[in-house]
């Protein structure tokens, strides 16, 4: 991952990617495709879904984090605006 979501050691850094993921979806589309997420809940989807695969998350959570690290251009604009 080219971002810096992940330290040296390979662990995903889990505040950046939901800064980064609730900055990038709207709460509201979140909720409607049911897949809000929460700092509080460190066993949240987002956070299990780009770990170590032992669960099966349903299409839209794998379709909106795909979306978050896709290298197009209008994606990476929105991730990377002054917020």
């Amino acid at each position: 991952m080219e971002r810096g979501y992940t330290n040296t050691t390979g662990r995903v850094k889990q505040e950046k990617l939901i800064d980064d993921f609730l900055y990038f979806y709207d709460t509201e589309f979140l909720e409607v495709i049911d897949s809000t997420v929460a700092y509080e809940d460190k066993s949240n989807w987002l956070f299990q879904i780009v770990r170590k695969p032992r669960k099966i998350f349903h299409l839209f959570g794998y379709l909106v984090v795909e979306e978050i690290f896709s290298p197009r251009q209008d994606n990476l604009r929105a991730l990377y605006e002054p917020r």
